[in-house]
């Protein structure tokens, strides 16, 4: 009778969450009513965690994996939270370089969940200072489309608000950048997720070294315009896997048969298309057989 009830309890559970990511999707092409919710879904943990694709994290550590979390693109740290209300409570290693984000949501993070470790500059493959490019409406950062590529703003800014292109500026906004593998840190990292909107190789190529060494999972944002360059970084330590919602497994991917699954960060058609990629160790004992 237990199991039963756990089976429905867990139906109706995948049920709801189907809805709520439906729903996310549609809202997304409105920037004043996406920005509205999203700065603000934070203090509804039901929410969480706010992207499909983290349910994954449950397949793959059955057990609490050893070392800490690296959360590369923070933005307002909703990653972060969806960890914590998904039960993991490794150290969080946030990297965000916007200083605005770090002051307004990132402390109180910080101060709410504790063992939360913030650095106010972004993962690049170079110690310097880039120009970011930031979307703003009626004067509030679009801040989840910033982008160090001006063009992939520009394209991304063109296909998810194209109703809305007459009130959108770009502005350019000067932010630090440092190689992971330069700060020295004394860290096993279990997992990284990356979403530096089309800047992911970069980020990765900066913390090879230490990549190669623990061989944590990663979780990276897909873009078109990057993924060959990511999956060469780490084809020889990774394989490549998408998380299907539907039938709640991983798929294993490669160049060649890629075409045959739907994800993409834009499409319109299947709300619950994947939008980022799992990066397996070929060979890590702590994770729970994919089948």
């Amino acid at each position: 009778m237990n199991y039963e009830l756990t089976t429905i309890n867990q139906s109706y559970m995948r049920l709801f969450h189907k809805i709520k990511y439906s729903i996310v999707r549609k809202i997304e092409t409105n920037p004043s009513l996406n920005l509205m919710i999203y700065n603000n879904v934070r203090h509804f943990k039901f929410l969480f965690p706010h992207e499909k694709d983290y349910l994954a994290l449950k397949l793959l550590f059955k057990n609490k994996p050893a070392g800490c979390f690296l959360d590369v693109g923070t933005n307002i740290g909703l990653s972060s939270i969806g960890f914590r209300v998904m039960g993991f409570d490794n150290k969080i290693l946030m990297f965000e370089p916007n200083t605005n984000l770090c002051e307004k949501y990132l402390k109180n993070i910080q101060r709410q969940y504790k063992n939360i470790e913030i650095f106010n500059f972004g993962l690049s493959n170079k110690n310097e200072s880039k120009t970011l490019y930031v979307p703003e409406i009626g004067g509030k950062e679009i801040h989840y489309n910033g982008s160090f590529d001006e063009g992939y703003v520009r394209d991304m800014v063109e296909d998810y608000y194209a109703n809305h292109l007459d009130r959108i500026e770009i502005k350019p906004k000067p932010f630090t950048l440092k190689r992971y593998d330069d700060l020295a840190l004394n860290e096993a990292p279990a997992f990284i997720k990356i979403d530096v909107e089309g800047f992911d190789h970069f980020a990765v190529e900066g913390m090879i070294d230490m990549v190669k060494k623990h061989q944590p999972v990663m979780l990276i944002e897909f873009n078109e315009s990057n993924f060959e360059a990511v999956y060469s970084q780490l084809k020889v330590t990774h394989d490549v896997y998408i998380f299907d919602y539907d039938i709640n497994t991983m798929i294993k991917v490669n160049l060649d048969n890629m075409k045959n699954y739907k994800f993409s960060k834009r499409d319109k058609e299947y709300t619950l298309s994947s939008r980022n990629l799992f990066y397996i160790p070929k060979n890590n004992g702590h994770l729970s057989s994919l089948n």
